[in-house]
């Protein structure tokens, strides 16, 4: 008995972590009980229910959410390995998006053009304006420097894609 009453202490503890750290995202608890032989029930395994999904359109708001829901996921003393899973999945969560976030800060606001403002590159130009030495052999034109940093951002915006679309897949986790 005294050990059942252990566990139960013990469940419920790990589940109301769980549900504090996770604010609005998190669940009603859910437990598992077992009778005793005084006939009580008790917990002896639960879980919380939290949205992994992201914010539509607003990474920032992704980020701050799926950092609160990795802090819910790790808040018991003792994180099971769902608990770490979820913390994963968070974590994934919040790197897509900031990988998002960083997209949208290099994108120009009117839809045109090829390479972030001021970033020492640009579309059009001459080699001495962006200081890069060009035309030469083994030398650079702003040109082909453009192209190289397009190309190199589709890798980046389809890995992104990639990544926020698994995250999107699974909007909710549980906690055991």
């Amino acid at each position: 008995m005294d050990k059942l009453k252990a566990v139960d202490r013990s469940v419920r503890a790990h589940e109301a972590a769980h549900k504090a750290a996770g604010g609005p995202y998190a669940g009603s608890e859910t437990f598992t009980f077992t009778t005793g032989p005084d006939g009580q029930h008790y917990a002896t395994a639960g879980e919380v229910a939290i949205d992994i999904g992201s914010v539509q359109g607003d990474p920032q708001a992704t980020i701050a959410k799926l950092e609160t829901v990795r802090r819910a996921a790790l808040a018991p003393a003792d994180p099971s390995g769902q608990d770490r899973a979820v913390a994963a999945q968070a974590e994934a969560g919040i790197v897509a998006a900031q990988g998002e976030a960083a997209k949208q800060k290099t994108q120009p606001k009117d839809g045109q053009g090829d390479a972030p403002s001021g970033g020492g590159l640009t579309a059009e130009g001459d080699a001495a304006s962006t200081g890069i030495q060009g035309g030469g052999a083994g030398g650079v034109t702003s040109r082909q420097g453009a192209a190289a940093y397009r190309k190199t951002q589709g890798a980046v915006d389809a890995g992104i894609v990639q990544a926020a679309q698994a995250a999107a897949a699974q909007p909710l986790a549980l906690f055991a």
